[in-house]
């Protein structure tokens, strides 16, 4: 497989030493240049064509956010991976970074000693390495069914039920995708929504007050014992696993301390069968971009029970990993881009409450 070309944004040369050190511990990335700060990143890009960028987001001059907007006006394809201290304020940069056009973050290492850095940070990078050569392995794939199919290309002939929760699972390329689909969810929603974003602790709360701001929906980060009330969302917490209980007429969230699913915590597949085992066929399941399989045994769990599945498609997808999956098990409902996903959604939600009435 060809090796990923990759270019390194950071204004400190410490950073970029023990970056340069991690990208070149993994053997499929090839480093082919660096940049000092923003405006220095954004003129190597045009240079040197990178598959793969690494962003520092304080940088003077011009910071990684408006570096990232820059370089998507004239390169849709680089991935740029941010570089996030574990903080509020860090939180909060990376996931407006995401929302521009960046493909995912690492943080920061804490550890003592360039070594043990290196080791921490190549981890993180190797994973991101991974995803990034399925994304760009997928393109043709992905391109080609945007110019040969329309928006939505399969529906199975299964009814929609009326849900008493609606549950996301999403991952790599998740906050933008969020950030398209939940704004266009109304304000008089008649089921709460449950989402599993892949994130870190801190990030998922910063995402959640984000989200909030753009939408006409309460979206908030999931708190244990919490009810779930209809018009609201709840992201769950980084680093915490939750579930769906159905108490005496009031749905609750538990958010706790389980072992990771899939590799995740929190993990798709923990919250599907939770809403599979508790809630019976009344769920929505919708499964978004993403690199693996969470969210595969969850979804045929729901569709055993009764509930409906929907899928992004392909060339909507940042990495079509997670919604393939479940497609090519046979077990998607509905494929379509966030558009007709939320159109799909909506409309028949509104079906729903009008046969109610």
């Amino acid at each position: 497989m060809k090796k990923l070309r990759c270019l390194i944004a950071d204004d400190s040369a410490l950073s970029r030493k023990i970056v340069r050190m991690a990208l070149e511990s993994i053997a499929e990335v090839e480093v082919v240049g660096t940049a000092r700060n923003g405006q220095d990143a954004v003129e190597r890009c045009k240079q040197l064509k990178p598959d793969l960028v690494t962003m520092d987001q304080e940088m003077p001059i011009m910071n990684g956010i408006e570096a990232v907007r820059k370089i998507r006006t004239f390169d849709s394809q680089v991935k740029m991976v941010m570089v996030s201290s574990l903080t509020s304020e860090g939180a909060a940069i990376t996931n407006q970074a995401l929302q521009a056009g960046a493909f995912d973050f690492v943080t920061k290492p804490n550890t003592q000693g360039v070594d043990a850095s290196v080791a921490q940070l190549s981890k993180q990078l190797s994973e991101r390495v991974s995803a990034c050569q399925q994304s760009l392995a997928l393109g043709g794939l992905q391109r080609s069914t945007a110019a040969n199919t329309p928006n939505t290309r399969s529906q199975s002939q299964r009814q929609i039920p009326n849900p008493k929760a609606i549950c996301i699972g999403v991952s790599t390329g998740g906050p933008a995708a969020l950030g398209k689909l939940v704004p266009q969810l109304p304000s008089d929603l008649p089921a709460p929504v449950v989402i599993v974003q892949h994130m870190p602790a801190i990030f998922t709360k910063s995402l959640a007050d984000q989200l909030d701001r753009s939408s006409a929906v309460n979206v908030i980060e999931a708190e244990d014992g919490q009810v779930a009330k209809p018009g609201s969302v709840y992201v769950a917490p980084g680093g915490k696993q939750m579930k769906l209980t159905d108490q005496v007429m009031q749905l609750r969230l538990s958010v706790n301390d389980d072992p990771p699913e899939c590799n995740a915590k929190p993990s798709v597949d923990y919250l599907f069968r939770s809403a599979a085992s508790e809630l019976g066929g009344r769920v929505i399941a919708m499964v978004l971009t993403g690199m693996g399989d969470d969210g595969l045994l969850g979804c045929q769990q729901i569709r055993q029970a009764g509930g409906y599945v929907m899928t992004q498609d392909a060339a909507s997808c940042v990495v079509y990993g997670m919604p393939r999956r479940v497609e090519e098990a046979g077990q998607s409902d509905f494929v379509g881009d966030l558009n007709s996903l939320a159109a799909k959604l909506t409309s028949s939600l509104r079906m729903d409450a009008a046969a109610c009435k």
